[in-house]
């Protein structure tokens, strides 16, 4: 990214920023292999030890020892904004793939020199494809195109089930998953056809894939809860009883519990009577029975207030505010947003606003307070860095029905150092906004 601002330096500390350096390497590191990759690194601090390095210094090292095409892969994909998509085709005896970049908006004609470590007839080859389209031999009926979903692109398959039968493990379920859920936004397959995909991961225990699931369901949940409510409790419930005993996945079983408070009414009122006793509960257990209570609980707002003047740790509290910020009932959830800026609240927590902002039963509240308080979280740190992640988190599922007006409200800002923010924000709320009608 070009800078040439203060602010602009700011702003660009995002998602990608952090984790699309991180994705390309351990691409690079599937389509060279791990021992090339990490004898070419290891010469490449030796060589620069006590001296400056550039970019293009590792790549040619990584380059020297696999005699793959290095550099001239990665200048493009560090250097090319977006990432692309691969469409598979059946045609004839083979198999054709074609490139183009994607976007939730519909996708554009473009190519990259994609490193594709695919999986056929249960051989893992290996091929780079430079230009719009590639044919490969044989059939996809066992084709898997991204092993170990290593690769920074996306998918689309032809047969999603077969796609997610191909798979040979948690990796790749998770790239089908998560290929599929893209798609879904963009417009280019249907709920139904997700949600398939949701119930045949339902039985499957795995860190990367039930945190990913749960965050795609929740999302929709929060577009529109009617769509994916009974498939949504049903993959919780499913998650919550095979995770019943299993060690070390307490943060996993804290996510699940804590999301099946807030969407299965039965299991809320199961266990919203524990929050009398929060201190003594397992810490797995704080947060499910605080959104229990907020859900289903008598004047949730007084008694979660009085519970987070009474802790005495800031884990706790940010329990406690989170779930206030999940209240449905419109008049106690309007208590919650003016407890968030009535100085009982640290200004640092501020941020817990993108909570409420998926609360799908309140946008028309959730927009008002943000029209009045955006300031706020430049005061509070500093940075407007900060809003403008903010804005990029919040709008899209605020916006949901009153497009319009979140437009007008972030157009008329005149603020330095958020404009991919609103950029950001406005064009996923086109896309969410579409979706809602079309699910």
């Amino acid at each position: 990214m070009p800078i040439s601002s203060e602010e602009e330096a700011f702003e660009i500390f995002d998602d990608i920023s952090y984790g699309k350096g991180a994705s390309l390497l351990r691409m690079l590191e599937n389509y060279v292999g791990e021992e090339d990759f990490r004898r070419g690194l290891s010469n490449y601090l030796r060589k620069y030890s006590y001296s400056n390095a550039s970019e293009d210094d590792l790549w040619g090292s990584i380059e020297e020892v696999s005699g793959k095409p290095v550099t001239r892969v990665m200048k493009v994909w560090v250097d090319k904004p977006g990432h692309p998509v691969i469409m598979v085709e059946d045609v004839g005896g083979g198999v054709v793939l074609r490139q183009s970049r994607f976007v939730l908006s519909g996708n554009t004609a473009d190519t990259w020199p994609i490193p594709i470590v695919y999986r056929l007839n249960g051989a893992v080859n290996t091929v780079l494809m430079d230009r719009e389209s590639i044919t490969i031999s044989g059939s996809s009926a066992s084709l898997f195109l991204n092993v170990n979903g290593s690769g920074y692109y996306r998918v689309r398959y032809s047969d999603w089930s077969r796609a997610l039968n191909n798979a040979a493990n948690d990796f790749e379920r998770w790239s089908v998953i998560n290929d599929a859920y893209a798609h879904l936004l963009q417009g280019s397959i249907g709920l139904g056809e997700y949600l398939g995909l949701v119930r045949s991961l339902g039985g499957v225990v795995n860190y990367l894939l039930t945190t990913t699931v749960i965050m795609q369901l929740g999302t929709l949940y929060s577009i529109k809860p009617s769509s994916v409510k009974d498939v949504f409790i049903d993959y919780l419930r499913s998650q919550s009883k095979l995770l019943e005993g299993v060690s070390g996945m307490g943060d996993v079983r804290e996510l699940v519990l804590s999301r099946r408070a807030l969407v299965d009414e039965d299991y809320a009122k199961s266990i919203a009577g524990l929050v009398g006793d929060y201190q003594g509960l397992d810490p797995v257990m704080r947060q499910a029975v605080v959104n229990a209570y907020a859900v289903v609980g008598e004047r949730p707002f007084e008694t979660l207030r009085d519970l987070y003047r009474s802790l005495g740790t800031d884990e706790d509290r940010v329990r406690v505010l989170s779930a206030m910020l999940s209240i449905p009932s419109r008049d106690e959830y309007q208590k919650a947003l003016d407890f968030l800026v009535s100085g009982e609240v640290k200004r640092q927590d501020l941020q817990y606003f993108t909570v409420g902002s998926r609360n799908p039963y309140v946008r028309d509240l959730n927009l008002k307070w943000l029209m009045s308080n955006y300031r706020r979280f430049i005061e509070a740190y500093g940075d407007p860095g900060v809003l403008s992640r903010l804005l990029t988190y919040s709008i899209p599922l605020i916006g949901i029905g009153q497009e319009d007006e979140v437009e007008r409200f972030l157009n008329s800002l005149n603020l330095p150092g958020i404009e991919m923010g609103v950029r950001a924000g406005l064009e996923l709320m086109r896309v969410y906004s579409r979706l809602f009608h079309n699910i």
